[in-house]
């Protein structure tokens, strides 16, 4: 190398070289978008879900859900009484699969620091919220993309 322009192309291409073999990407997730839209009522849901679903008392007679809202339906009450264990366990799995999932493809290629604000951030929306907090990372990314493509221009 017989300059300092051949020097900087050479680590720039060491580090694209370095990023391919870590599996990573070239764009670095540094903020959180928040839910909007109708997501905001699928995490609303999903959160009001699992808390109806945390114990099974809250479809018995005394507890707040079944006094205000399941004592005019009393048989759905017994129904979600029955499924209450299959309900929040599958719920769990799920979702906590999809949070696993965020972390492995998403957060670790682009070098989220695992256990960070950021990183609770993620896992937490996509705990609660699933694919919404798929696709909202997916856009930020390629927004991150187009905005290097138009620098290099």
């Amino acid at each position: 190398m017989s300059s300092w322009s051949e020097v900087r192309e050479r680590v720039t291409t060491m580090d694209a070289e370095a990023v391919v073999g870590l599996r990573r990407s070239n764009v670095t997730v540094k903020k959180y978008k928040r839910p909007k839209g109708w997501m905001i009522l699928v995490m609303a849901a999903t959160t009001i879900t699992f808390i109806a679903f945390s114990k099974r008392s809250n479809f018995e007679s005394g507890s707040i859900l079944y006094d205000n809202v399941l004592k005019h339906a009393p048989g759905f009450a017994k129904f979600c009484h029955g499924i209450q264990p299959l309900v929040l366990y599958s719920m769990i799995t799920i979702h906590g699969s999809e949070a696993v999932y965020m972390n492995r493809s998403r957060l670790k290629k682009h070098t989220v620091p695992l256990f960070s604000i950021l990183w609770w951030k993620w896992v937490i929306s996509t705990f609660f919220e699933g694919f919404g907090a798929f696709i909202r990372i997916d856009n930020l990314v390629r927004e991150e993309h187009e905005k290097k493509a138009k620098s290099k221009n």
